[in-house]
């Protein structure tokens, strides 16, 4: 059903279109009537008290939080319940790796990590797990900047989920959350199904899932070949999959997709100095894939009659 107008305490907005729905609510484009500002408005999918809650949560969360790398909160309306956000034009993440040329370059890569890190560091130090990165939930504004979105199922540390329903998206979420699927034929056989497990949610389950979305980034595929890969964290070096590849990288992936929490970074401030220990020390062939006097070198001996401005602009 289409709500041609959002009224709040201070604007009125206008519908325009429907953009997208996720497992938490649907968002559609909306006008402020005044001064003709594009918002994306989330409405809940449900109005049972657990969607009620978290929709509340999402709010409360959005509303205290300002970052550049996520997306802001604007307004919420209680009747019908509806929450303002930014609208952010670009493509996600997960379209960009889809695409026919999906490749980004380490540098690239890193630089976008880094962004996201800085984000979800701010969550973490105020005690906010978001639990469902992955690309579909990043968009790249142009240059590359990412932006996180989608608070939907965001939790604090101090929650202890009930048994019942993995909370977030299966592909992207870290071993600890798998561990009771072992005995369980029907999940092993169905890993579409959503269940859940009592685990207390932690700023390390985020890193898992940020590890896997750069492992994507940098090698344009998933790191793991099943169920039981994920489980055990098992996974083809980067390296191996993307030749001249810094070893570093490996290491930060390492650090990252660790099965054991413990043995992953412990917080996103000391990836977030690897990361910029890894860029500091590479070498220009290294960052751009080539050695600019070698390829100087050889777009002159391909050129017989052509000027230096024509040869290296």
């Amino acid at each position: 059903m289409v709500i041609e107008s959002i009224q709040t305490q201070d604007s009125r907005y206008i519908f325009l279109r429907n953009l997208t729905g996720g497992g938490q609510g649907r968002i559609a484009l909306y006008e402020n009537a005044e001064t003709h500002q594009t918002v994306a408005i989330k409405f809940p999918i449900l109005a049972d008290s657990l969607y009620t809650a978290r929709f509340l949560r999402e709010i409360k969360v959005m509303e205290r939080i300002q970052h550049p790398n996520l997306v802001k909160y604007i307004d919420f309306c209680p009747d019908p319940m509806a929450l303002i956000m930014e609208y952010i034009p670009g493509e996600t993440l997960e379209s960009r790796l889809r695409s026919q040329q999906p490749t980004f370059t380490w540098s690239d890569a890193i630089h976008i990590l880094k962004q996201l890190a800085s984000g979800l560091a701010l969550l973490h130090e105020q005690s906010i797990i978001h639990r469902d990165i992955k690309p579909a939930n990043i968009i790249l504004k142009p240059n590359n900047i990412p932006i996180l979105v989608d608070f939907g199922i965001v939790a604090t540390t101090t929650i202890l989920t009930p048994p019942g329903n993995i909370v977030g998206t299966l592909a992207y979420v870290a071993p600890e959350a798998y561990s009771f699927i072992e005995n369980d034929p029907t999940l092993q056989a169905d890993p579409s199904l959503q269940a859940e497990v009592p685990i207390r949610y932690n700023r390390q389950l985020d890193i898992f899932s940020l590890g896997i979305v750069f492992y994507e980034m940098l090698t344009g595929k998933y790191p793991f070949s099943s169920l039981l890969n994920h489980l055990k964290a098992e996974y083809v070096r980067a390296s191996q999959v993307v030749p001249n590849l810094p070893q570093g990288l490996d290491d930060v992936l390492k650090k990252m997709l660790a099965t054991q929490p413990e043995y992953r970074y412990f917080n996103l401030n000391l990836l977030q100095a690897d990361l910029a220990e890894l860029l500091a020390t590479a070498s220009p062939k290294d960052i751009s894939g080539s050695d600019p006097l070698s390829e100087f070198i050889k777009r002159l001996g391909d050129c017989q009659d052509s000027n230096l401005e024509e040869i290296w602009p």
